[in-house]
């Protein structure tokens, strides 16, 4: 890894980047390999993103009355878009996801594509008729970007994209009740390796993904702006 990030170091001063925020060095490596980790962080590198898969059947989901979990329709665009700009503010405080001026209307028309194709592609939670949860998947035909590097059948994988709860009720198992659910669909159309993203340094993301069964597989380690490893410093 040292010669690796040696080699990198100075391939970037040979190409001239300007340094600005937007700049960034990235590399994803295996989440295991803990001799890594060290030479990482010495390097100015912060983990920002761990890719987690979760193997075997769907467990039964928490005992709650109080959840509805039902296919998103046209009139719950408005509300899922507002919960995907709150995780999105959330996660820009740990590197997970970065909050711009666009992301506005590319949520709006993110969640509205979600409406449409031939079999569901997202579920929302509801609390006595009112929409506080939701979760995205996308099926094997367009997920490949983020499972082409899992060692299973392409047609068992699918990518679990965007899951948020209202900020004001998570903790109560609403959470919990809608990724069981979404398990279910995925297993009964025979997904059995369903992966995500999350982002490590959010105290909240990374226990509730190890609860619901995922291990990390790989981590995306961040310099930014590229300079930080360029030069060893930041800015």
């Amino acid at each position: 890894m040292r010669r690796l990030l040696a080699a990198w170091r100075e391939r970037l001063a040979r190409a001239s980047i300007p340094a600005h925020g937007e700049s960034a060095a990235v590399l994803s490596w295996a989440s295991r390999d803990a001799a890594v980790v060290k030479v990482l962080r010495n390097s100015g590198f912060t983990p920002t993103a761990v890719l987690a898969a979760r193997v075997g059947a769907a467990r039964p989901g928490p005992e709650t009355t109080m959840v509805t979990v039902r296919a998103i329709a046209p009139s719950d665009v408005e509300t899922v878009t507002s919960l995907h700009e709150t995780l999105i503010r959330w996660d820009d405080n740990f590197g997970g996801a970065h909050w711009r001026a666009s992301t506005p209307a590319r949520m709006h028309d993110y969640v509205t594509e979600l409406i449409t194709g031939p079999r569901p592609r997202a579920w929302v939670a509801e609390v006595d008729g009112h929409v506080v949860g939701s979760c995205d998947v996308e099926w094997p035909e367009t997920a490949g970007w983020a499972t082409g590097g899992i060692a299973a059948d392409p047609a068992t994988v699918a990518y679990i994209g965007t899951m948020s709860v209202a900020p004001g009720i998570r903790g109560t198992g609403i959470g919990s009740a809608l990724i069981a659910h979404v398990h279910r669909e995925l297993s009964a159309s025979g997904i059995s390796l369903p992966v995500l993203h999350y982002a490590p340094l959010n105290p909240l993301s990374a226990p509730f993904w190890h609860r619901a069964g995922y291990r990390p597989v790989t981590t995306t380690w961040t310099a930014q702006p590229h300079t930080v490893l360029r030069d060893g410093r930041a800015g």
